[in-house]
């Protein structure tokens, strides 16, 4: 593999979606369920990750050169991002810096560069168009007329399990990877912390034969490979109380600011949870203990029909 060595503030852990589809094969046969090609030969592909490169808090990158195209993968499981183009210029910007060699790269002549191709396969728990292309000329302040100076096309695809993706039907290796994810934050939304949940989605999969020579050689790393959405979870919750603690026990002419901050406090807490994907009924039933609302005060945070819910789910 032509593992780019680029130098990064500190060392990131690999995703699971990278170290399960880091093989040439799969590499190929998604590509070709993307874009319904019949490329066969291994071979062909030669794998260009940029060491050590962060995308998105950790490494889920997965660069390679296909016949005469650069392309990347990229899985995303928070909210999309609404720089991608700009971040995937940057990227491709250090791979043709690294691909060119210097005494061509300032030289008379121009150099052929490959084709960029940007992926990125949305995994995350917010609503999202089956396929969306983001464009970096979207965020131009001043319209271009005529021909544009610069562009990026990045193409993204909701992977999400429950939304049945026709890709999914085309890359079984995409439709595994995709379910044992959806598996995960099912159990955790009954309950489960995410340890075990993660073991839980592992013994079912594996008697299902899904993803199973995978989960039994990395079964205990897949928690490490996954944990960057329950330590966001915590970081988030932690911040809100610090703030909510500072804000006890001040004078009265502050109440107002405490009150804001407690709203704000308690907005970022259901933000992360449905996030982490936590049923809806869940979510109502922690922050109504947690900052003892009512349920008048619970209707200005989450939807009317939750509070339906939750009265059909206690039988009232």
């Amino acid at each position: 593999m032509m593992e780019l060595e680029v130098t990064a503030n500190r060392e990131h852990k690999d995703s699971m979606f990278r170290e399960y589809f880091l093989e040439k094969e799969k590499i190929l046969n998604l590509y070709n369920a993307i874009n319904k090609t019949n490329y066969n030969d291994v071979n062909q592909v030669e794998l260009t990750t940029l060491k050590q490169i962060m995308w998105m808090g950790r490494k889920n990158d997965i660069s390679f050169l296909l016949e005469k195209k650069l392309i990347v993968f990229i899985e995303h499981q928070s909210t999309i991002n609404g720089n991608i183009a700009v971040r995937a210029l940057g990227y491709v910007s250090r791979m043709y810096e690294i691909i060119i060699p210097d005494d061509e790269l300032y030289g008379t002549k121009q150099t052929p560069i490959p084709t960029p191709e940007f992926y990125v396969f949305y995994n995350g728990t917010s609503s999202y168009p089956k396929e969306k292309i983001l464009r970096l000329s979207d965020a131009f302040i001043e319209p271009v007329k005529g021909v544009l100076p610069l562009e990026v096309v990045v193409k993204v695809i909701n992977i999400n399990y429950d939304i049945k993706a026709e890709i999914l039907e085309r890359s079984a290796d995409l439709k595994s990877y995709s379910y044992f994810v959806y598996l995960v934050r099912e159990l955790m939304a009954v309950g489960n912390t995410l340890n075990d949940a993660i073991e839980s989605a592992i013994r079912t999969c594996v008697e299902k034969d899904i993803l199973t020579e995978f989960l039994k050689k990395y079964g205990s790393e897949v928690i490490n490979m996954l944990d960057w959405d329950i330590e966001k979870y915590k970081k988030a919750m932690r911040k809100e109380g610090r703030e909510e603690g500072r804000e006890e026990g001040r004078e009265e002419g502050r109440e107002e600011g405490r009150e804001e901050g407690r709203e704000e406090g308690i907005g970022k807490a259901i933000e992360i949870m449905r996030d982490l994907a936590i049923d809806e009924v869940i979510i109502a039933e922690k922050i109504k203990e947690k900052y003892k609302l009512n349920d008048s005060e619970l209707v200005q945070f989450l939807e009317l029909d939750v509070l339906t819910n939750i009265a059909d789910a206690r039988g009232i």
